[in-house]
């Protein structure tokens, strides 16, 4: 008897690290399994939440706070509540047969949403960005991208990722990060004797920086016919001694440094020069992205400032995303009027909710967006930015009321959730095909905005 429990407390261990191991070659094996799937298009969300990304820090710190924060702290992470930065990735296949990526917004809490979704969705590198707007939400990862440009094999980076933006968030974001940007080019002075060429005054402008001056930078001593602060005890002024000899400044030695390495590029139109003039200076003209043709959707983000959504896809299968906006301009409604009429017809509606129905002055309640649903009549639509007002399951349990009475599909979208867009793999091979691409250089970008 005893020799059989002692057989059996030995065998025990053995048995564990058995069905360990039968774990994780289980585990190994779906893995593998997951790799060799097909990899469909469609779109990965990386982030669903508000600007201060969910749950709110004062709500964390606060146990008694009844919202989604509550819930999303008390199950953690993986809570549908738990929120980062709204953002998005289109996966579609490109010409040569490969999967391809394009990031839609790099806000503050990218870096988090690429370590926690990147793997689960396969996604292994971006080829290209697209921002809707500068503000901190939308672009302040933009540094963190480098993370996915670093050969693991050789150490050296990969080629530049093309970044897509409006010129003046271009130029906010050239101030935030100089160093991501090229230099100014340091021309000399032109025929005419002017300091700053043409050329050179627009990239200054761009940059929003003051030229360096035409001076030498020494210290110069008051002229000696300026009146002195003197008084009648006053010392003699003594002779002035000769100049010490200044030792020549050690050369400083050249640091690289690895930063992203970034292809700026420019869509739409200047709207930094107010509302007078913003609203009819963005355009609508589609440009190509990775393979993808994209069509910007200009949108007011508050009555003093354009943010922009964006279209893709085919007829019958389009998306359209549109993440922070109060209103629609004119020619954005056009278009999306002539999408969702019969024959064409929009697949995903993507739209900005951050409350219920309490108004808000630079975004869109769920209110508000659930009447322009009404108004497109998209096959599905997503909402995204919520705050902590609209807890998920249960906002989705009283939206889920409309699909019966109406025929409305409209629900809270999630971090992590995939949607499949058989359509863009369409929207990438008419791209291939030569459509219009819009695309334009940084230069060109400032020379069309000088």
């Amino acid at each position: 008897m005893q020799r059989s429990l002692a057989a059996a407390a030995l065998a025990i261990p053995v048995v564990a690290v058995l069905l360990r191991r039968r774990t994780h070659v289980r585990a190994y094996a779906r893995a593998l399994l997951a790799r060799a799937r097909p990899t469909p298009p469609g779109i990965i969300f990386t982030g669903t939440g508000c600007s201060s990304t969910l749950p709110l820090v004062r709500c964390a710190i606060d146990g008694s706070a009844a919202c989604a924060c509550a819930v999303a702290v008390r199950n953690g992470r993986s809570d549908p509540n738990w929120r980062g930065n709204v953002g998005a990735v289109l996966r579609f296949i490109g010409a040569d047969g490969t999967a391809r990526h394009v990031q839609i917004d790099v806000g503050k809490s990218w870096r988090e949403a690429a370590v926690r979704w990147f793997p689960r969705h396969r996604i292994r590198r971006i080829d290209g960005v697209l921002l809707t707007h500068e503000h901190a939400d939308a672009s302040l990862g933009l540094d963190d991208l480098r993370s996915l440009q670093i050969n693991s094999a050789s150490g050296t980076a990969s080629s530049a990722i093309p970044v897509f933006a409006d010129l003046r968030s271009l130029k906010k974001i050239r101030n935030a990060f100089p160093y991501l940007f090229p230099p100014p080019p340091r021309l000399p002075p032109d025929s005419e004797g002017d300091s700053l060429p043409g050329a050179f005054a627009l990239m200054c402008a761009f940059c929003e920086e003051e030229p360096a001056s035409a001076g030498t930078g020494d210290v110069h001593a008051p002229d000696a016919a300026s009146p002195a602060l003197s008084d009648s005890h006053a010392a003699p002024a003594a002779t002035p001694a000769a100049p010490l000899a200044t030792p020549a400044p050690a050369a400083v030695p050249a640091v690289v440094r690895f930063v992203a390495k970034l292809d700026w590029r420019c869509f739409g139109a200047d709207v930094s020069a107010g509302p007078a003039t913003m609203h009819s200076r963005a355009s609508t003209l589609p440009f190509e992205v990775a393979g993808l043709q994209v069509t910007p959707l200009p949108v007011m983000h508050g009555e003093d400032y354009v943010s922009y959504g964006f279209g893709v896809g085919e007829a019958g299968g389009r998306l359209v995303y549109i993440s922070d906006y109060t209103r629609l301009l004119p020619q954005t409604v056009e278009l999306l009027e002539r999408w969702s009429a019969p024959g064409d017809g929009i697949s995903l509606l993507v739209l900005d909710a951050l409350s219920i129905g309490e108004p808000s002055p630079v975004h869109a309640t769920v209110a508000e967006s659930i009447a322009l649903a009404r108004k497109l009549a998209p096959a599905r639509t997503l909402l995204v930015g919520m705050g902590h007002g609209l807890e998920h399951r249960a906002c989705n349990a009283q939206l889920a009321r409309l699909l019966a009475p109406e025929g409305i599909d409209l629900q809270l979208a999630r971090d992590g959730q995939f949607v499949p867009l058989p359509a863009l793999l369409a929207a990438a091979v008419a791209a291939a095909a030569g459509q219009p691409a819009g695309r334009v250089g940084i230069t060109g970008a400032i020379k069309a905005g000088g």
